[in-house]
Formats: C-alpha cells, sequence, structure tokens
C-alpha cells in the first residue's frame, strides 16, 4: 500500500492546494506512479490548479454509488492525467460529496495501485475531516507569514495536531522571511518540513489553466520537501 500525504492550509489562501497539485507532479516527473485527490469539496478544485478541470474523466460524482471493493487499477485509468499525475477531483457542476466510506474505500485501491497519493485536505470542520485523518499518514500543515495566516496557525495547527497522528509544518514565505519558519516551528513545537517561495511564474500558470511549473524557485522547493518526506515512505516512520 502507497503512502497518503495531505496538505491542509492553515488559512485561506496560502495555497495548500497549489502546494498538492505541485508535490503530486513534482513526485510523478521524478517516476512516482502519484494520485492526486480533492477532498475539498467546497474548494477551488484540485483539477483546476492541476489544469484538467475540462478533461473527460471519472470524477467523485461517478462514484456516488460504489460498494465494497473497489478497483484501483480500473479507477487509475479512467482518471485524466496532469504530468503523468491521477486527478480525483469534483465535477464544479454537480459537487456532489459520496460517502466517508466511499472515500476510504477509493483511496485504499488507489494505494494498491501507485507510489503515492496526495490529498488536498480539508480543513477543521469542513466534509471528510475525519475520514481524512484516518487515512492519511503524514500531514502537511501549510501556513503563510502575513499576520493574518500566523493569527490563525495557532489555533489551526492545534487542531491539527489533536486530530492527526503526524504533522509536519510547512510555510509559505515571503523576501526577508528566511528565518521566520524555523522560529514559527519552534513555538508551535512542531517538526519543519520546509519552505516555499512566493512565486509570480505559480500565480501565472494557475491563471492561464496550467499546473505548476516544473522549473523555478517554488519547484525547487518543492523538490526539497519531497526529499525529505520520502524517507517517511517506509512503514511506521514519523516526524522527529
Amino acid at each position: 500500500m502507497s503512502r497518503v500525504i495531505s496538505v491542509v492550509g492553515t488559512a485561506g489562501g496560502v495555497g495548500a492546494s497549489v502546494l498538492t497539485a505541485a508535490l503530486a507532479t513534482r513526485a510523478s516527473h521524478h517516476g512516482a506512479a502519484v494520485v492526486a485527490i480533492d477532498a475539498r469539496p467546497c474548494g477551488g478544485g484540485l483539477d483546476v490548479v492541476l489544469g484538467v478541470d475540462e478533461e473527460p474523466g471519472l470524477r467523485w460524482r461517478d462514484l456516488l454509488d460504489a460498494a465494497g471493493t473497489l478497483d484501483g487499477a480500473e479507477i487509475f485509468g479512467r482518471l485524466p492525467l496532469s504530468r503523468r499525475c491521477g486527478v480525483l477531483s469534483f465535477d464544479r457542476e454537480a459537487p456532489v460529496v459520496p460517502s466517508g466510506e466511499v472515500l476510504l474505500s477509493a483511496v485504499a485501491a488507489l494505494q494498491r495501485v501507485s507510489d503515492l497519493v496526495f490529498v488536498d485536505a480539508p480543513r477543521a470542520g469542513e466534509w471528510w475531516e475525519a475520514e481524512v485523518a484516518e487515512l492519511s499518514d503524514e500531514v502537511v500543515a501549510l501556513t503563510g507569514t502575513s499576520v493574518p495566516a500566523l493569527a490563525g496557525a495557532a489555533s489551526s495547527l492545534a487542531h491539527l495536531d489533536a486530530v492527526h497522528d503526524a504533522v509536519w509544518l510547512a510555510c509559505r514565505t515571503d523576501r526577508g522571511t528566511t528565518d521566520l519558519p524555523e522560529r514559527l516551528a519552534g513555538l508551535l513545537d512542531l517538526p519543519l518540513l520546509g519552505a516555499v517561495p512566493t512565486d509570480g511564474r505559480v500565480a501565472t500558470a494557475i491563471l492561464e489553466g496550467r499546473p505548476p511549473p516544473g522549473k523555478g524557485p517554488y519547484a525547487r522547493a518543492v523538490d526539497v520537501l519531497l526529499s525529505t518526506l520520502n524517507p517517511l515512505l517506509r512503514p511506521g516512520r514519523r516526524p522527529a
């Protein structure tokens, strides 16, 4: 069974969906068989971030009545692909939400046929929060450095640490905030996964309907995050 790594934002607008998309596509670029799962029915759409929202393929609506053990190979084979990464997201015109049992069954099926599963995870109180907590091996909690983002980080991270077994802190940084991630991780007593920079090319790519770019400072930072997460792909490892 592959590992499930969930990404959740500690506040709106910090870029958790973008980071999920970037981790998934960079991992697939390095040769892993990857699935990116949208677990936020009221979010902007992981398929939108990955540029496959208009591509044909299976969506959550197609699994609404699924029951029992699901065929992971069949599901994976019907998913829209973004840079070789399979994407399971919602139909924005009819965003029906299957049961939590369907979510767990679908993820388990996809774990059997992939190397990594990345989840754009719900925030506190959203649909599927408990189910995503159950299936996640690691959680990457992304915060920003603005005053509102930092104000929301403490309460959000306290909740995440109580709900999830293994939480990493990641920080989206602006120029001039190089030491803030380490200080914040120390204050919150969480292991620091790393930082990703604010990169105008990422915003441009999303606006143009393309996934996060595979080059530039953001992509390099995501590769560093993946290099830290990779040892955790062995069973039993948790953030120190």
